[in-house]
């Protein structure tokens, strides 16, 4: 097994222990250098108001409820060379 393919294991295995909140990211079918990732764009919180403050309003974002899906493409290289990431669509803005 090569160093590139030990690598991705290793994230893949954390990416499956650990995953975060608003993103997923696997590989298509068998193909360890072919990921797909989506992206959840940001929520509007819930605005509280206390006294005369407001706490926890988020600012206004063009990728607010959007979900956004990438392709990555792994070097054989990698980590000492970057994936190629690219939307799987075109993203209209």
């Amino acid at each position: 097994m090569g160093s590139a393919t030990k690598r991705i294991n290793k994230e893949l295995a954390d990416l499956t222990k650990d995953p975060p909140t608003s993103c997923s990211a696997g590989p298509i079918q068998d193909d360890l250098f072919h990921w797909q990732s989506t992206i959840m764009g940001p929520r509007r919180k819930h605005i509280f108001r206390l006294h005369t403050r407001v706490v926890g309003a988020q600012k206004d974002s063009p990728y607010e409820g959007g979900i956004f899906f990438l392709n990555i493409h792994f070097p054989t290289d990698y980590p000492f060379k970057p994936p190629k990431v690219l939307p799987a669509v075109a993203l209209a803005l």
